[in-house]
């Protein structure tokens, strides 16, 4: 099936203060191999997306105090609404190549 992306690829952008000294953090998410129009290639979209911004702002790392927990759950809340647009954007793209219709409701 021909797909009529945008681009083949998310970037996830998440600067936080525990990391000032470094650039901000930036993560390609691949979605060329997926069929964003139908929904398992959103699931899995999803958990790339969710992987990459745990990846990014050191969810998986142990904290040295609550300051630095807080500050990754600000990053993760950052990075989320931001790849959140992409994502909707893509998915969106590729529904409407697949010849489907999103309808607004009020």
């Amino acid at each position: 099936m021909h797909k009529l992306l945008f681009a083949s690829a998310l970037s996830l952008l998440a600067a936080s203060s525990t990391l000032a000294a470094t650039a901000p953090q930036i993560r390609s998410v691949s979605y060329r191999d997926l069929d964003l129009s139908r929904p398992e290639g959103r699931a899995t979209l999803d958990r790339r997306v969710e992987n990459a911004i745990r990846d990014v702002c050191n969810a998986s790392v142990r904290f040295a105090g609550l300051f630095d927990y807080a500050e990754s759950r600000r990053c993760m809340r950052r990075a989320r609404a931001e790849a959140g647009r992409s994502v909707q954007l893509a998915i969106m793209r590729a529904r409407r190549a697949a010849g489907q219709v999103d309808l607004a409701r009020r």
